[in-house]
């Protein structure tokens, strides 16, 4: 017998062994348990995460949710960020059924869903949604810090890894042909006013209504303090998360958080969010100079800036990065029934690594 039913708290081992047979990566256990510690979810009376295909005893079909807050105008916007879409081949008849079922739940103000693959893009656009088409979505900018670890990155899993002398040769030419990528970042000075931070605190929060304020014609992720704590909190203690800020008597006015991500034993560096009030965009440079300098410090093979906003992708292109298409990058979006799809005008989107499910990666 087959049975769609909402997600439990004790599915996890089962939702794993559906991720890994459809070769699929699935967040942590620290971070599903995590997800049931949602601020919106505590608030709210029906504590759902999504939905599953069972039969028998073996869940053969996923579909996840968690909401999150967004602002425009001034009115507050309810989303719920669709993360792995995924069923068993043999059950993928059922795809459809699961979809709506995700898409029953019309309390919220739109629907959201970030790094789609092309195959779930096409079914997605049947249903209603809609490509989010913003520069800086569409492809990846890296600061290379350590060649060799750069290098050894990109071919992880090619017979070239293993030696040694082509690797340097291979350094030695990258080193010629982006000469500023590599050492543009160096030349910035330090600025006292930009100091490490350890916290999500009162100050982050003050900033953070500022810049709300400031951009308030922008559909913009609520990032107040329970909800970053939420998200980040474990990656500060785990010191994977690292927090910039602009501070001038004890008042805060920009920020950059990313975070240091080790694979295939290599150390890199993503920014997930960066954010600075008008007053001071002229330190935005100094900002990002100093959290490269702190990546490099830390090991890190590269620098990788994505998923952001038009004017602070403009604010990286001064370091002369490398810029790659990305593919399986797709943001969609699509609105409730309650909604008017004139909200969503392209322009209106202010987006970062911190919309929709990219933070449960880490």
């Amino acid at each position: 017998m087959i049975k769609l039913r909402e997600i439990k708290k004790n599915d996890y081992k089962k939702i794993k062994k559906l991720f890994l047979r459809n070769k699929l990566q699935i967040t942590n256990k620290i971070n599903w348990i995590n997800l049931w510690k949602n601020p919106i979810i505590q608030k709210s009376k029906h504590k759902t995460l999504g939905y599953v295909i069972q039969k028998k005893s073996k869940i053969v079909g996923h579909i996840g949710l968690f909401p999150t807050e967004y602002t425009f105008k001034n009115k507050k916007l309810i989303c719920h960020v669709l993360h792995g879409w995924v069923i068993d081949k043999v059950f993928r008849n059922f795809s459809i059924p699961l979809m709506n079922k995700f898409l029953s739940k019309n309390k919220n103000d739109f629907y959201l869903s970030t790094t789609t693959n092309k195959n779930a893009a096409r079914i997605m656009e049947v249903l209603g949604w809609k490509k989010i088409n913003i520069q800086g979505l569409s492809q990846t900018s890296l600061i290379i810090l350590n060649k060799n670890n750069f290098l050894r990155r990109i071919f992880f899993n090619k017979k070239i890894l293993y030696n040694k002398f082509i690797i340097f040769i291979i350094g030695k030419i990258l080193g010629i042909l982006f000469k500023n990528n590599i050492t543009k970042w160096k030349k910035y000075q330090s600025d006292s006013s930009i100091i490490s931070y350890n916290k999500f605190d009162n100050k982050i929060n003050k900033f953070w209504e500022k810049y709300k304020k400031e951009n308030n014609s922008k559909i913009l992720i609520s990032k107040n303090l329970q909800w970053l704590n939420w998200l980040l909190g474990n990656h500060l203690i785990k010191k994977k998360a690292k927090i910039f800020v602009i501070q001038e008597k004890k008042n805060i006015y920009g920020y950059c958080i990313y975070i240091i991500t080790k694979k295939h034993k290599i150390n890199y560096a993503q920014i997930l969010d960066i954010a600075v009030l008008k007053t001071h965009k002229k330190k935005g440079l100094s900002l990002l100079s100093r959290c490269i300098k702190e990546a490099n410090k830390n090991d890190c093979a590269f620098f990788e800036f994505r998923n952001t906003y038009y004017k602070n992708l403009a604010l990286l292109m001064d370091f002369k990065p490398i810029n790659i298409n990305l593919l399986n990058n797709y943001f969609y979006f699509k609105p409730s029934s309650k909604n008017n799809n004139n909200l969503f005008n392209f322009k209106n989107w202010h987006l970062s690594s911190l919309d929709g499910d990219i933070a449960l990666n880490y």
